[in-house]
């Protein structure tokens, strides 16, 4: 912690003017070394720190969206295997009441979600969902913060897929 230093002395304590001289130059060292830094904004980052370039180029090219189902699908069929992954965060049971093909189920209820979320690639595109989009659009939040680039949430879940697919 920074501060300033104040010495002052009594006038029948004055001493001679070499050591008032040294003495001056202790407290302006003293003072310079206690000068408050204050980083300008450019300076900090999300977390008061400065930012490095990776975690600048992350958070200037993340794409996170809530889409309609014709937006989600839209964009998906666009997607190879290779570059995007479908997601169904809901609870086994959900999931084996039905699915969208070709989704992979990964419990947005577990304990364990961080550590199942930590083992995918962060820079594949993910398409998520859940029953009606609240549990998706918490999970997209908690890829935002964990270094994802692009997440794309339907947002009225599998209900919302089974009522525009009829």
């Amino acid at each position: 912690m920074r501060g300033i230093v104040v010495i002052i002395l009594p006038i029948s304590e004055m001493p001679n003017q070499t050591d008032l001289m040294h003495k001056y130059l202790i407290i302006l060292a003293l003072l310079w070394a206690c000068k408050p830094v204050n980083p300008g904004p450019a300076q900090l980052g999300s977390k008061g720190l400065k930012q490095n370039s990776t975690e600048q180029s992350q958070a200037q090219s993340g794409v996170f969206k809530d889409l309609s189902l014709s937006e989600f699908n839209q964009l998906y069929s666009q997607e190879s295997k290779s570059t995007a992954m479908l997601l169904d965060l809901r609870t086994p049971p959900e999931f084996n009441d039905g699915y969208i093909k070709g989704a992979v189920m990964i419990n947005f209820l577990e304990d364990d979600i961080d550590s199942q979320l930590n083992k995918l690639d962060k820079t594949k595109k993910y398409f998520i969902y859940c029953q009606q989009g609240a549990r998706s659009s918490r999970c997209m939040e908690k890829m935002k913060g964990m270094g994802f680039t692009q997440v794309y949430n339907l947002l009225d879940g599998y209900a919302g897929y089974l009522t525009g697919m009829n």
